[in-house]
């Protein structure tokens, strides 16, 4: 099968990045030709041996007046059985989209939540909560001059009506589904598909701890606010009395600020920060951490990090947000505590560093969920029965928006 992979960021780092990346490197080894279409206007990779090709970010009608007829001609000369949508904010006009549809069956992935909120924020600007409302006209003017301009909020309300047309739209969880849904996109049109972890396959035990050094506790993402920065070191300076380390791997927004925060409450010597790091050597600091924490308070689409630390034998602890329950089980792989609690996710670490013992065995059920229920193969299994699912629907003149 030809398959044309779609994504604005092309590289091996975040949660919908490293997917994207995992997904196209694994239908290769299953013998499929992944052609990759992404954005000229951010840093990226070069796989030797793939069919690359970039272009100029194109979200408007008049960069898409510019792009369009290359995308036209990628298509026309690759001419793929089906082309797959990640991540495509700011990159590809709805106008180019549309037209796709058109010329081949079109699946997409939806990897953030945030992806129906006109406003591009998913949060309403009234509470600061995550918006559960069914996005519209209505958002225009609940939203206008509070979180973006009024064009975008057209060209986002657009995407949304395109995305409707679309053949078939992935999600990684219940939570993206019932999302989707409440979006006005038809059930049947909604395929529900885990994301999967290659990290420490199957057949390799759970990483040992390291003896004799301190138990070391990890937060891997972006260093944002949404992403819980800032609890999960109001989190550790709850534990100074006990003997432990962290890291903090990723960069942001938040970045001088948590260092700030750090430093006031007097945890900076027990806390490091490494910036951004190469996936290979992220492996690293899930080996020999104890616990991995997850306190994202807006809500994760997956939370792929919490996934690849569970298939290192770490237990986690994550405030109970979005579709990260769909991987972690309370109480057997770690703990899923409120959103917005620093306390709960302070008395998670207390237990789990006061009992060796109970966070092996957790670490030790986590890996085994992940090498159940979450690996490339049976991913693949479901991304392959909707990539003939379309294409069949096709050529019984289903489809075409």
């Amino acid at each position: 099968m030809r398959i044309l992979q779609v994504h604005w960021l092309y590289r091996n780092f975040g949660g919908g990045e490293s997917h994207f990346f995992n997904l196209c490197s694994a239908l290769e080894e299953m013998g499929h030709e992944v052609m990759v279409l992404s954005s000229r206007n951010e840093p990226h990779l070069h796989i030797e041996g793939r069919k690359e090709y970039f272009i100029d970010n194109s979200f408007g009608l008049r960069t898409a007046f510019r792009a369009g007829p290359k995308v036209d001609k990628i298509i026309r000369d690759e001419s793929p059985d089906v082309i797959h949508l990640h991540e495509t904010k700011g990159f590809i006009s709805p106008q180019i989209v549309r037209k796709m549809i058109k010329m081949c069956p079109v699946v997409q992935t939806v990897h953030i939540a945030s992806f129906f909120c006109p406003a591009d924020t998913g949060t309403c600007p009234e509470t600061g909560r995550f918006c559960l409302e069914r996005p519209g006209v209505r958002c225009l003017f609940r939203c206008f001059g509070k979180e973006m301009s009024r064009k975008m909020m057209l060209l986002n309300l657009w995407k949304l009506d395109v995305t409707r047309k679309i053949d078939r739209l992935i999600v990684g969880s219940r939570f993206m589904r019932d999302i989707a849904i409440q979006s006005a996109l038809e059930r049947a049109k909604i395929d529900t598909i885990s994301l999967f972890t290659n990290k420490n396959r199957a057949g390799q035990e759970p990483c040992p701890e390291i003896n004799g050094h301190l138990p070391r506790i990890l937060y891997a993402g972006r260093v944002e606010a949404s992403k819980g920065i800032f609890d999960f070191l109001k989190a550790l300076s709850n534990l100074k009395t006990r003997k432990w380390a962290a890291d903090v791997v990723g960069d942001g927004a938040a970045l001088d600020e948590a260092l700030k925060m750090a430093f006031e409450l007097d945890i900076d010597k027990q806390v490091d920060f490494h910036g951004v790091i190469e996936s290979k050597k992220l492996d690293e600091f899930y080996r020999r951490a104890c616990i991995f924490v997850m306190p994202s308070l807006f809500p994760e689409s997956f939370g792929m990090s919490g996934l690849e630390a569970m298939a290192f034998g770490k237990p986690v602890i994550a405030y109970d947000s979005g579709g990260i329950r769909d991987w972690l089980v309370h109480g057997e792989t770690g703990f899923l505590v409120e959103p917005g609690n620093p306390e709960l996710i302070s008395a998670g670490l207390k237990r789990l560093l006061s009992n060796k013992e109970q966070r092996i065995q957790m670490g030790a059920k986590a890996k085994a969920r992940v090498d159940k229920y979450f690996r490339k193969e049976g991913h693949l299994e479901k991304i392959m029965q909707t990539y003939r699912s379309v294409i069949e629907a096709r050529k019984q003149g289903k489809g075409k928006g």
